[in-house]
């Protein structure tokens, strides 16, 4: 069970933080929690690391609560930590003075340099990529802006939604040509005009958790193998207030379900009382 494996919160004697759920390394506080449904408050939590997208879109909760209904499955989730990584990476040209000896930096080496910190994706039949626009490898929690690419292996195709196109379409198609040399093969790049849009800057997150999950349980999973899949989102509608309830509720849910597994630990909050989700 999911709830095994993560506390639902932690307090320490000085005071310094108040843990109210923990997935997989993502850490939720309590008084972030307490404001999960401010629409800006998402954007700034996917820019501090405490991301909607690590908790939702990564091998974190799809993979434990969706994928694993489906053992047979060969979908892939890249953490969006791995994405950066590979986005990141050049090659290096054999006739630089710098080839020789190549800075340590992920910014000279090579994509197939990675193969033994990834996945091994040659064996995976679909792949969900977070991709994020920050440009600067020394800041790992920087950027602005989500969307999300969606290879088809057996295809040699990959899906990039953006809600606020094209934004982001530079970033993904890089990150496309570089997972094609780890493939072994060129990838074709569509860059989908028909994804829904969000209506101001700060949904970016929501809509890529909503994606992912109507993706992937919705198309890949719903359907019998080797059969064609529409992968399109045209016409579809984000309910991006919707779509933060049910994240919170699925945090709730699984701090519930640890919270009977342990110690119980008073609230460290004055007249602290059920959590409740503003609108």
């Amino acid at each position: 069970m999911l709830c095994q494996r993560y506390l639902f919160f932690i307090t320490n004697n000085q005071g310094e933080g108040i843990e109210y759920l923990v997935l997989g390394g993502v850490r939720f506080f309590f008084f972030l929690v307490s404001l999960f449904l401010a629409r800006f408050l998402l954007s700034v939590m996917l820019m501090t690391g405490i991301s909607a997208v690590s908790f939702y879109g990564s091998p974190r909760y799809l993979e434990h609560e969706e994928l694993s209904k489906h053992p047979n499955n060969k979908v892939m989730l890249l953490r969006p930590s791995m994405v950066f990584l590979l986005k990141n990476t050049k090659g290096i040209n054999s006739k630089s003075p710098q080839a020789s000896h190549p800075p340590l930096t992920a910014l000279y080496l090579d994509p197939l340099t990675l193969e033994s910190a990834l996945p091994d994706v040659k064996k995976a039949s679909h792949i969900f990529l977070p991709i994020n626009d920050c440009r600067n490898p020394s800041i790992a929690e920087g950027g602005t802006h989500w969307s999300l690419l969606v290879v088809g292996v057996s295809d040699r195709v990959a899906f990039h939604y953006d809600s606020l196109s094209p934004a982001n379409c530079g970033e993904a198609r890089e990150v496309c040509k570089k997972l094609g040399v780890l493939l072994g093969f060129s990838l074709q790049f569509s860059d989908l005009d028909g994804t829904p849009q969000q209506d101001n800057g700060s949904d970016c997150g929501v809509h890529v958790c909503w994606a992912m999950k109507h993706l992937l349980v919705k198309r890949l999973l719903a359907v019998e193998r080797e059969k064609e899949v529409q992968m399109s989102l045209r016409g579809k509608r984000v309910d991006a207030t919707g779509s933060r309830k049910d994240m919170f509720k699925i945090c709730e849910g699984l701090r519930k379900k640890a919270s009977r597994r342990l110690r119980p630990f008073p609230c460290p909050l004055p007249r602290c009382g059920p959590l409740q989700m503003c609108h």
